[in-house]
């Protein structure tokens, strides 16, 4: 098992590297007798069980807090539809969804992070939400 099957089976799942890797060695993580952290091979990382069960924690996180690209590549500025950067959009809008109040995380993805095109906020959303946001912006 290498870390490039790793990367793609995590990839698939549409996580963050840094979330699954944390995440997966707190799970995996066993301490022997003299207090020393065993740390899992990697094909231990690529278990089924493990990938769902670090999935939903993934899950919960994204519910919990809104995830933006760290890359000015995915920024609505530099939106040029590449089918990334479509993904991403589309990501970002389900995440907005997901909230109980959607105008304010609608207005941090358009505003704050420049994470999100006005043109698929209006595409995606009611025009009262997309006015709440604007309202709640400025």
């Amino acid at each position: 098992m290498s870390f490039w099957r790793l990367r793609q089976a995590v990839d698939a799942l549409g996580m963050r590297y840094d979330f699954y890797l944390k995440t997966a060695f707190d799970k995996c993580v066993k301490v022997i007798a003299n207090g020393r952290p065993l740390p899992p091979r990697p094909a231990q990382l690529k278990k089924e069980e493990l990938l769902i069960e670090v999935f939903h924690e993934w899950e919960s996180y994204c519910e919990a807090s809104l995830q933006i690209a760290k890359s000015p590549y995915f920024t609505a500025t530099l939106f040029h539809n590449s089918p990334m950067q479509v993904d991403y959009e589309d990501f970002i809008v389900k995440q907005v969804r997901m909230r109980q109040v959607q105008h304010y995380a609608l207005g941090t993805c358009i505003y704050r992070y420049d994470a999100l095109r006005i043109e698929k906020a209006l595409e995606s959303f009611d025009i009262s939400i997309i006015n709440q946001a604007i309202k709640s912006s400025i």
